[in-house]
């Protein structure tokens, strides 16, 4: 037998080696399934300020998609679906889709329908009713899961526009991240010292709209530093010192504070499943977009309420119970104190189920 025509059988016979080996792989990794997330809540809103009516949010969402994993990509596609009490019809019906890839284990990447999340924000920049209250976040993320360092960027495309129409388009972009000395980076309250990173840029605007409205572009920076000290049986004390900023980075800025300044300082205390904390809010033409208003300057109840100074003495708690595996029941509450006599109140009651219905391996 010739050397080329051995050779050209070495050759096919590794090649079909090695795309029978990978097909084995790929069939042995290939797993389909279905999957819920769903959740229904209570949020009561009392309050009485300048800067914000008080509300009540009742109602439900559910979120049921099938999903197709191989290898480091995963694909989801399913229906979203939200309705608040006494509607008379579904608030909101949309599909939605995910496609994550991780080139390496600690780092994910999304496009399409996100996972819902606060993703460490703190209230004053990210108000948490928007996990349940909104859609889920569309656009494209980068996380990054490390025991000493978590990290989020994403894009969220809030409102689309197409030629001539009457409103703006909308979407914001923002980055969370926290380096834990301890390895408790996911930890809302970690022990030991930590130090976070956070910023939201917002932005409504367009070219092919006719609505006219000024372009507004409204940045947000936020740096905290924590230390919080181990006590025992999982019982964590700690502290925050936390300042933030705003800016008004339109082209032709307009809104009323240009630039902004807050700081909050916090004690906090963590056991098991309960979060606690007291703070003192001190904020001056401090301007947030997406964040809860009650700290902000801005009245959405007309600029006569505007408040330059906000003075705010807080106290929250929250309590999760994880009732069965994916079930999660979770009561949450707070107080904001402006002044003597002026004192808003809220509390917040969600049952929620996330994970796998059912699921098999491809072989």
């Amino acid at each position: 037998m010739k050397l080329k025509t051995i050779r050209i059988l070495l050759i096919f016979v590794l090649t079909n080696s090695a795309i029978a080996a990978f097909a084995q792989q790929m069939s042995d990794t290939a797993y389909i399934g279905m999957n819920l997330d769903a959740m229904a809540f209570f949020d009561n809103k009392e309050f009485t300020n300048g800067i914000k009516k008080g509300y009540t949010l009742p109602g439900f969402y559910i979120d049921p998609s099938l999903s197709y994993s191989v290898g480091n990509f995963d694909l989801r596609a399913g229906i979203h679906a939200a309705y608040f009490a006494g509607a008379d019809s579904t608030y909101r019906l949309q599909p939605t889709l995910l496609i994550s890839y991780s080139p390496v284990p600690i780092l994910d990447m999304r496009l399409g329908s996100l996972p819902r999340g606060t993703r460490r924000m703190p209230e004053p920049l990210y108000k948490p009713e928007r996990v349940f209250a909104e859609r889920p976040p569309l656009g494209i993320e980068f996380a990054l899961n490390h025991p000493c360092v978590a990290a989020n960027l994403w894009l969220n495309w809030e409102r689309y526009i197409e030629r001539g129409s009457p409103f703006q388009e909308e979407f914001m972009v923002a980055f969370s991240g926290c380096y834990s000395l301890r390895g408790e980076a996911k930890e809302m309250m970690p022990s030991g010292l930590s130090a976070s990173l956070y910023a939201v840029a917002t932005h409504a605007g367009g070219q092919i709209d006719s609505s006219n409205l000024p372009v507004t572009s409204i940045a947000n920076l936020g740096l905290n530093l924590a230390y919080g000290q181990p006590l025992g049986s999982g019982l964590v004390f700690g502290s925050k010192v936390s300042a933030y900023l705003s800016a008004d980075i339109s082209p032709n800025p307009h809104i009323d504070y240009k630039r902004g300044f807050a700081a909050q300082y916090t004690l906090w205390l963590r056991y098991k499943g309960l979060q606690a904390e007291a703070g003192f809010w001190r904020g001056d033409s401090f301007v947030t977009p997406r964040g809860e208003e009650i700290f902000g300057s801005i009245s959405t109840r007309g600029s006569l309420n505007n408040e330059q100074r906000r003075r705010l003495l807080t106290l929250q708690a929250a309590y999760v119970h994880s009732v069965l595996s994916g079930f999660d029941l979770r009561f949450s509450a707070g107080v904001y104190a402006a002044s003597v006599g002026q004192i808003d109140y809220f509390y917040t009651l969600t049952m929620g189920f996330s994970g796998a219905l059912f699921g098999r391996y491809l072989r």
